[in-house]
């Protein structure tokens, strides 16, 4: 389950513009900034494109897993000398 700590993040809390754009401006800023932003998959709403900016989606699902060899070294690791300095 991934918590959604950005969903309040909507482009017009952060760019305080007076008066407010209307939805349909923004859609279309979003729309033309997708493809400059460059992300792993193309997002098809502001909530993907979110998620994959400022949550976990940025970094993949096995960001946070070790590689097999770190995971190897991080078990012998308790069994090798320790180097004096």
């Amino acid at each position: 389950m991934m918590i959604d700590l950005w969903s309040n993040n909507h482009p017009s809390r952060f760019w305080l513009l007076q008066p407010d754009p209307p939805e349909n401006i923004w859609q279309e800023a979003i729309s033309l900034a997708i493809p400059v932003l460059e992300f792993p998959i193309e997002p098809k709403d502001l909530e993907t494109a979110l998620t994959l900016s400022l949550g976990e989606g940025q970094f993949g699902p096995n960001h946070f897993r070790l590689s097999s060899s770190k995971r190897l070294y991080y078990q012998l690791k308790p069994l090798l000398p320790a180097v004096q300095t």
